[in-house]
Formats: structure tokens, C-alpha cells, sequence
């Protein structure tokens, strides 16, 4: 079985101390990472994609963070994401 692995995403940091526009970029990095990694998980015949750590930055998210990440996924074709504690 093939895996692609990542840890810590953190996905909705705030990054405040950085200036508004630093921080944007930042933020949209995070997001953009998702993306890769399942792009990643298709192009090597990978059956999973296994993310250590934290994902998200907050316990709480807002549901436009939560549904930008899971978006990022789709054009990847990953069928699922299941969340293992």
C-alpha cells in the first residue's frame, strides 16, 4: 500500500503578526498544500493521504475554512477523507 504523508497543516492560522497582505498569502499556502498533496496521492498510485498532527489550526473552524480544504481535494479525486484519533 502507498501513503503520502504530511504533518501539522494548520489550516485557518491567523499568522498576526505578519502584515494583512503577508498573512493572505500565507493563509492561501496553507490551503494551496492540500491540493498538492492530493495531486501528489494520484500521480504516485497512492491509496491514502495521511495527515499527522494538526490539520487545522483551531479546534473550532469556520465552515468556509473546513469547506475551502475539503474543495481543494476534489479536483484530485479523493473520494474520502476520514479523520482517525
Amino acid at each position: 500500500m502507498k501513503f503520502i504523508h504530511s504533518s501539522d497543516l494548520q489550516i485557518g492560522k491567523a499568522f498576526g503578526t505578519f502584515m494583512p497582505e503577508t498573512a493572505t498569502v500565507l493563509q492561501d499556502a496553507r490551503q494551496a498544500v492540500v491540493r498538492t498533496l492530493g495531486e501528489l496521492a494520484v500521480k504516485n498510485g497512492a491509496s491514502a493521504v495521511l495527515i499527522a498532527g494538526d490539520i487545522y489550526d483551531k479546534q473550532q473552524i469556520s465552515q468556509q475554512t473546513l469547506a475551502r480544504a475539503a474543495a481543494r481535494f476534489l479536483p484530485a479525486r479523493i473520494a474520502a477523507v476520514r479523520r482517525v484519533r
